[in-house]
C-alpha cells in the first residue's frame, strides 16, 4: 500500500515539474510593452528577434543566477518572478528600429502595485494605482499550456487590460498618455541618497494672466499719409444727414428708451461688462542657470509686446510659482520618506537584495551588443546583471574600426557602380550615334542611287533614239542611190577598196532581219558600228576623209542589194 502511495506522489512531483518547466517557456510575444511608442508596437512584434540566453536560463535555472527563485528541489520552495518588457530605440540600416528588451525582477518581495506616469524631460512623476490605469501584475501562462490547479506560478508579468483593444479604436490622448508610463517602485538604497532635504527647485514653468492689453504695432509712414489724404478727402465733402435730421433721430431713441425701461438698462449692463478686456494668458518658463530676473522680465514683456507696467505682476507671478513649486517639492520627498519607512524589515532587506536582470535579444540583421545599456529608468536604476554582457572598451573601438571599413567599401562600390553606368551610358550614346550616321548615309544615299538611275535611263534612251537615227539614215541613203544611174562610176579607187573591206550584203540583212535580244527581254543595236568605226580609223590612218568613206561604206552595199 505504502508503495503505490509513493508512485503516485513520484508521478505527481513528475507532472508538476513537467509544469513548471512548461510555464517557464516564456514568449516575449505575449508580453505588454510599456512606455513605448503605441503605433511602433506592431512594427516590433513583426521583427525577427529571439532570446536565446534568456530562454538557456529559464530552461535550466539550476545553473544560472535565478537558480534560487526558481529552484525544482523540494527542500526551497523558491518565489516567482517578475518580468516587463520595454523597447530602445537605435539607428540602424539607415532607419530607426525599436529593440525589445525584457527585465526580470529577482526578488522574494512583489514589487509594489503602483506605476508611474512621468515625462522624459519632467523630473518629478504621478504616482498611480495600477489598478486604475488597467495595468497588474498577472501569472503568466502560455497559449500552450492549460493551468492546472495548486500550482505555484513560476512568472508573473505587467500586462495592460487594454491590449486585446484594438490599436485604431485607441484616441490620440490615451496612446499619448500610455507612452510616458513606467514601471515604478520605491529601493531604500536610493531613497537614502537622497539625504535629509529635497534637491532647491532651479526651473519653473507656469501660466501668467495677464491684466494689461498688448501694444498695438505703429503702422507705417506711407499708410500714415494715405489715411490722412483720404480722411481729408472725407471732410471737403459735404455732409449727407441735415441737423434736422438728428434732432428727430435722437427724439426716436429716447422715445425707445423709455419704452425699454428696466430691460434696456440691463442690456446696456451686459454690454458693457462684455465691453470689458479679458486677460490674455502666456507661458512662463524660468531657469535660474540661465535666466536672472533683470534680464528676463524686459525681453519676455517686449517678445510679447506687453507694456513696462505689466514688469511687477510678472515679478510676482514668478515668486509665487518658486514658492509652490517648493512646497510641492518638499511634500513629495517627505511622501517618499514614509513609504520607504513604512515597509516591513523584511521587504527593506529584500529590495535591498533585490537583482535586476536586463535581456536584450539576438537580430539576423542588426548587432545589439553595440547598443546595450545597464540603465532601466529613474526608479530601478542600472540593472545588476545584462545579457548578453555590453561591449569592452577595445571591442568598441574594433567595431568603429569595422563599420569605418564597411562604409569605406560600400562607398567604393557606389562609386564604382556609378563609374560602370557611365561607361555603358557613353558607350551606349556612341552606338546610338554610329547608328545615327549610318542612317544619316543610307538615307543620302537613296536620293543619289535614285538620280544615277534616272541618268542611266536617259543615256539608255539616247542610246536609241540615235541608232533608230542611223537607220533611218541607212534607208534614205538607199533609197537616193537607187535612183542614180547605174552607169555611174567610180570616182575613187580607194572608195572599191572601202567596198570590198565592207560586210556583205547578206549579213547587213540577217542582222536589221532578226536583231538580238538581251537578257532583260529588249532588242539590241546591231553590232555593225564598232566595225564600222574600226574602218573609220584605218581612213584616218591612211590619211583620208573618214566621213567620206564612211557614207560610201554605208551606200555601195545598198547599191549590190538593189
Amino acid at each position: 500500500m505504502s508503495s503505490t502511495v509513493d508512485k503516485r506522489k513520484k508521478h505527481a512531483t513528475e507532472q508538476n515539474l513537467e509544469m513548471r518547466k512548461k510555464l517557464r517557456d516564456l514568449d516575449w510575444h505575449d508580453l505588454t510593452f510599456i512606455g513605448v511608442e503605441v503605433q511602433n508596437i506592431p512594427k516590433i512584434y513583426e521583427e525577427d528577434f529571439t532570446f536565446p540566453e534568456l530562454d538557456e536560463i529559464l530552461e535550466h535555472p539550476e545553473k544560472g543566477p535565478l537558480s534560487e527563485a526558481l529552484s525544482d528541489s523540494p527542500d526551497r520552495k523558491g518565489h516567482p518572478l517578475y518580468v516587463f518588457m520595454g523597447a530602445q530605440p537605435v539607428y540602424e540600416m539607415g532607419k530607426a528600429v525599436n529593440v525589445p528588451y525584457i527585465v526580470v525582477i529577482d526578488c522574494p518581495t512583489p514589487p509594489p502595485a503602483k506605476i508611474a506616469h512621468a515625462s522624459i524631460q519632467g523630473a518629478s512623476e504621478d504616482v498611480l494605482d495600477m489598478a486604475a490605469s488597467r495595468f497588474g501584475w498577472v501569472p503568466y501562462v502560455p497559449k500552450r499550456v492549460q493551468l492546472q490547479d495548486k500550482l505555484p506560478v513560476q512568472i508573473y508579468h505587467l500586462n495592460w487590460m487594454g491590449r486585446a483593444m484594438s490599436m485604431e479604436h485607441i484616441p490620440e490622448s490615451k496612446k499619448h498618455w500610455l507612452e510616458y508610463l513606467m514601471p515604478y517602485i520605491r529601493l531604500p538604497q536610493h531613497v537614502e541618497k537622497l539625504g535629509d532635504k529635497p534637491e532647491d527647485v532651479r526651473q519653473v514653468s507656469f501660466e501668467w494672466a495677464c491684466e494689461y492689453e498688448p501694444i498695438k504695432k505703429a503702422e507705417p509712414a506711407a499708410d500714415t499719409e494715405a489715411s490722412s489724404s483720404s480722411s481729408s478727402s472725407t471732410s471737403d465733402a459735404p455732409s449727407t444727414d441735415s441737423a434736422k435730421d438728428k434732432e428727430e433721430e435722437d427724439k426716436d431713441d429716447k422715445k425707445e428708451d423709455k419704452k425699454a425701461g428696466k430691460k434696456g438698462g440691463k442690456k446696456e449692463a451686459a454690454s458693457k461688462a462684455k465691453s470689458k478686456p479679458q486677460k490674455k494668458t502666456y507661458l512662463v518658463v524660468y531657469d535660474k542657470d540661465i535666466d536672472t530676473v533683470s534680464e528676463f522680465i524686459p525681453v519676455f514683456l517686449e517678445d510679447n509686446h506687453l507694456p513696462d507696467e505689466a514688469a511687477d505682476s510678472l515679478k510676482e507671478a514668478l515668486k509665487k510659482a518658486f514658492v509652490e513649486k517648493r512646497e510641492k517639492v518638499l511634500q513629495q520627498f517627505e511622501d517618499v520618506k514614509k513609504e520607504v519607512t513604512g515597509l516591513s524589515e523584511k521587504a527593506q532587506q529584500d529590495y535591498r537584495n533585490m537583482r535586476v536582470l536586463k535581456f536584450y535579444p539576438e537580430h539576423p540583421q542588426i548587432f545589439i551588443r553595440k547598443y546595450i545599456d545597464p540603465k532601466i529608468n529613474r526608479f530601478f536604476g542600472d540593472a545588476t546583471d545584462v545579457f548578453p554582457p555590453p561591449l569592452s572598451a577595445d571591442e568598441r573601438l574594433r567595431v568603429r574600426e569595422l563599420e569605418e571599413e564597411y562604409k569605406a567599401r560600400k562607398a567604393k562600390e557606389a562609386e564604382d557602380e556609378e563609374d560602370e553606368e557611365s561607361e555603358d551610358e557613353s558607350v551606349k550614346g556612341k552606338g546610338k550615334g554610329k547608328a545615327k550616321e549610318t542612317k544619316d548615309k543610307g538615307t543620302a544615299a537613296e536620293p543619289r542611287k535614285k538620280v544615277v538611275g534616272k541618268r542611266k535611263t536617259a543615256a539608255k534612251k539616247e542610246d536609241d533614239a540615235s541608232s533608230s537615227s542611223s537607220s533611218s539614215s541607212s534607208s534614205s541613203s538607199s533609197s537616193s542611190t537607187s535612183t542614180t544611174s547605174e552607169d555611174a562610176t567610180m570616182k575613187d579607187s580607194d572608195a572599191a577598196a572601202t567596198s570590198s573591206s565592207a560586210p556583205s550584203s547578206d549579213d547587213t540583212a540577217k542582222d536589221e532581219e532578226a536583231p538580238a535580244k538581251t537578257k532583260k527581254g529588249k532588242t539590241a543595236e546591231p553590232k555593225t558600228a564598232p566595225k564600222r568605226k574600226s574602218a573609220a580609223k584605218e581612213d584616218e590612218a591612211d590619211g583620208g576623209d573618214a566621213s567620206d568613206t564612211k557614207k560610201k561604206a554605208r551606200a555601195e552595199p545598198k547599191k549590190e542589194t538593189a
